[in-house]
C-alpha cells in the first residue's frame, strides 16, 4: 500500500495554529442552562475553556462570544471533544461565513 500524502490525524491537529486568549464567553448547554467560561486558547477549529459546569463528551453546545469590545456578539456551535485537568476543549461545528470571519479576525490580531 503506498504511503499517504495526508499526515496522520494527530499530526494534522498539531499544524493548526492555536493562539492564547483571555476571553469570557457564555456556554449555552442543550438543557437551556447558561454558564460563563474563560477561553485560554483558540484556533480556527476550536477552543479550550474553563467553566464551572463540565459538559459530557460529544455534547453539542453553543458559545456566545464578543471577540472585541464594541463588536457584535457571535454564536459559535461546538462539540465537546476533550477534557483536561482544568477544563475542556471544543471543536467548532458548521460555522457560517460571518462566524468564521469573526474568528479569523480575532486569531489574526
Amino acid at each position: 500500500m503506498p504511503p499517504s500524502s495526508r499526515p496522520p490525524e494527530s499530526s494534522h491537529r498539531r499544524l493548526i495554529i492555536r493562539v492564547p486568549a483571555d476571553l469570557t464567553v457564555v456556554v449555552a448547554f442543550q438543557d437551556g442552562d447558561k454558564k460563563p467560561a474563560r477561553v485560554t486558547d483558540v484556533s480556527l477549529g476550536g477552543m479550550n475553556l474553563h467553566c464551572e459546569r463540565t459538559p459530557e463528551y460529544g455534547e453539542a453546545i453553543r458559545l456566545i462570544v464578543q471577540f472585541a469590545k464594541g463588536e457584535d456578539w457571535v454564536v459559535l456551535p461546538a462539540m465537546v471533544r476533550w477534557f483536561s485537568r482544568d477544563g475542556f476543549g471544543v471543536e467548532f461545528e458548521r460555522l457560517g461565513d460571518s462566524q468564521a470571519s469573526a474568528l479569523a479576525r480575532f486569531i489574526a490580531a
